[in-house]
C-alpha cells in the first residue's frame, strides 16, 4: 500500500515539475514570479528557473514538492496595479542609486586608506621630507571629506531603497492585489499565510 502511494506521488511531483517547466519556459532572470518561495507571493527571478525547479526536487520534502512547483508561475504584470507598477519601478532606481553610492563610497574608501598610508610614511620621513608629509596631510583631509560625503550618499540611497521596499512590498499585500491573487493563483497564501495554508511571522 504505502509502494502504490509513493508511485502515485512521485507521477504527480513529475507532472507538476514538467507542467511548471512549460508554464515557466520563457522565464528569464529579472522577470516578476509567483511563489519562488512558499511564504511569499511576487519575487524577483535571481537565477534561471530551471535551478529553483532542481532544488525543489532535491531539497524539499516529497509531499511538498507537487504544491510548490505547482504554485510556481510567471506573473503576468498587465494585470497588476498601477501602483505596484510605480513601487516596483522607484524600488529598481533606489536599488541601482544605492548600488551607485556604494561604488562611489568604496573608492573613497580606498582613496583615503592610500591617502592614509601616505600620510604615515611622510611621517616617517618627516626629518628629511617635511614638505612630503604636510601634503599627505591636505591629501589625506581631502579624501575624509570625500568619504564623508560618499557615506552620507550611501545612506541615503540606503533609506530610499528600504522606503520603496516597503511601498512595494504594501502595493503586493494591498486589497486589490490580495484579490488578484486569489483570481489567478487561487492558493491560501495571504499577508499571513503562505501556499500551505501555514501561518507566517
Amino acid at each position: 500500500m504505502t509502494q502504490t502511494i509513493w508511485k502515485v506521488r512521485e507521477l504527480e511531483i513529475r507532472q507538476e515539475a514538467d507542467a511548471c517547466r512549460e508554464a515557466c519556459k520563457h522565464c528569464k532572470v529579472g522577470d516578476v514570479m509567483q511563489h519562488i518561495h512558499h511564504e511569499k507571493w511576487l519575487e524577483i527571478l535571481t537565477e534561471p528557473i530551471e535551478k529553483r525547479i532542481a532544488f525543489i526536487l532535491a531539497n524539499k520534502t516529497p509531499p511538498e514538492q507537487a504544491e510548490r512547483l505547482r504554485r510556481l508561475r510567471p506573473f503576468n504584470r498587465e494585470k497588476a496595479e498601477a501602483d505596484w507598477k510605480k513601487a516596483e519601478a522607484d524600488w529598481r532606481k533606489a536599488y541601482a542609486d544605492w548600488k551607485k553610492a556604494e561604488a562611489d563610497w568604496k573608492k573613497a574608501e580606498a582613496d583615503w586608506k592610500k591617502a592614509y598610508a601616505d600620510w604615515k610614511k611622510a611621517e616617517a620621513d618627516l626629518k628629511k621630507a617635511d614638505a612630503d608629509w604636510k601634503k599627505a596631510c591636505a591629501d589625506w583631509k581631502k579624501a575624509c571629506a570625500g568619504l564623508g560625503k560618499a557615506c552620507a550618499d550611501w545612506k541615503k540611497a540606503y533609506a530610499d531603497l528600504d522606503k520603496a521596499d516597503a511601498d512595494w512590498k504594501k502595493a503586493v499585500h494591498s486589497p486589490q492585489m490580495l484579490a488578484l491573487h486569489a483570481q489567478v493563483c487561487g492558493c491560501p497564501w495571504g499577508k499571513t499565510h503562505d501556499i500551505f495554508g501555514k501561518k507566517v511571522l
